[in-house]
């Protein structure tokens, strides 16, 4: 019986969706099932999503979704969808250029499921020897520049938060998933602060980061490196002057407002920031090492 659920956020994927990798993934890998979410996509990808769910009926889950969102929204979406579909206890989500092989998700599964305490792992494309990843240096270097970025606005030690390829325990999906993310693409380092602000400075002790053996840039990435480096479009400070929600629909609208807006609220308390009126945190349980979710048990099969 599957009992991980992958989800995989397609836009526009009609050309490129690697369909034959996927069915093998399938079929070698019994204990999985992939939730494929459209977002909004304007080509075949949908016609191409239906076709996968019809080749593999029971093991494909296709979540349509419009307009287009952005990843964080797609991702949401499938997050909730799938544990809206079965009770899978692992969830996790996975780029669909398989910029990250599909091979690399037996070694994330096993740190998660054979590391005392751990709910969350996160590929990492460290570059090292032994190690196949292929990325552009300037990728490479926008890349460093923005963990150190991260990790000194947000006090986060993480290396690689931005990796297509994340696996965590179904028990944390109220935690990082009930809340729409505030940016379309910086919702990892969102969720990393959700956990951290909802568990406490010892969450961090329930995440692991696993160096990828492979990994290769992929054409085509929604996110062009043009909008990476634009994050001076707002000065220190002027978020501080916009309603949260028209902040929200201005980065929305803009990747380069996006990274910068996306870092100093996720340093922000999220009860100043996004968490409703009366919303609870979750408690760790020192003796199973799991996440209580305080009137979030609708998660919890």
């Amino acid at each position: 019986m599957p009992d991980v659920c992958l989800v995989v956020p397609c836009y526009n994927e009609e050309r490129r969706l690697p369909q034959a990798a996927l069915l093998a993934f399938l079929d070698s890998h019994p204990h999985v099932v992939l939730c494929l979410v459209d977002d909004g996509s304007r080509d075949g990808t949908l016609g191409v999503l239906r076709g996968l769910e019809a080749q593999r009926p029971g093991r494909v889950i296709v979540v349509p979704l419009s307009p287009n969102g952005g990843k964080a929204g797609a991702v949401r979406a499938g997050v909730l969808a799938a544990v809206a579909a079965g009770p899978w206890p692992i969830i996790g989500f996975w780029d669909a250029d398989l910029s990250t092989p599909l091979a690399e998700m037996d070694r994330l599964l096993a740190v998660l499921r054979d590391t005392p305490g751990c709910r969350l792992v996160m590929g990492s494309r460290v570059k090292r020897l032994g190690s196949r990843i292929e990325r552009r240096l300037q990728r490479h270097v926008l890349g460093r520049l923005f963990a150190a970025l991260a990790s000194g606005i947000l006090g986060l030690s993480v290396y690689d938060s931005q990796c297509g390829a994340k696996l965590f325990h179904r028990d944390l999906v109220g935690v990082l998933f009930d809340e729409p993310f505030i940016t379309r693409w910086l919702f990892d380092l969102e969720m990393l602060a959700r956990l951290r602000n909802a568990i406490g400075a010892s969450a961090m002790d329930m995440v692991r980061e696993v160096p990828l053996l492979e990994w290769h840039e992929v054409g085509g990435s929604k996110l062009g490196v043009g909008e990476m480096v634009g994050v001076h479009v707002i000065e220190p400070g002027a978020q501080r002057e916009f309603d949260l929600r028209q902040a929200h629909a201005f980065a929305q609208e803009n990747a380069a407002v996006d990274m910068y807006f996306g870092l100093h609220c996720c340093r922000l308390r999220w009860g100043d920031c996004v968490a409703p009126p009366g919303a609870t945190r979750g408690d760790k349980d020192t003796t199973a090492g799991d996440v209580k979710l305080i009137n979030k048990n609708k998660y919890l099969r």
